[in-house]
């Protein structure tokens, strides 16, 4: 059975770093499929497991700086 999820963005890791994409489908055996948002990378699509994937993170100011979550946006009117 194939679960499909809202898109989450996330980084992949492999043998040449991080790479951005976002999960489209969570499998049975507890892998992911993965698409990278780069057009350049090949494969598009690769099956990751749990442990090779991370929610994105910026490079900022010398430190990895994970997501913002929603509660912690400012809303400006």
């Amino acid at each position: 059975m194939v679960t499909t999820r809202t898109l989450i963005t996330t980084t992949a890791g492999g043998t040449n770093g991080w790479w951005e994409g976002v999960i489209l489908q969570e499998w049975n055996n507890g892998n992911y499929l993965f698409m990278f948002h780069s057009d350049n990378q090949w494969p598009k699509y690769v099956v990751f497991g749990v442990n090779q994937l991370r929610l994105h993170r910026t490079w900022f100011n010398g430190y990895w700086v994970p997501p913002v979550q929603e509660s912690e946006l400012a809303v400006e009117v």
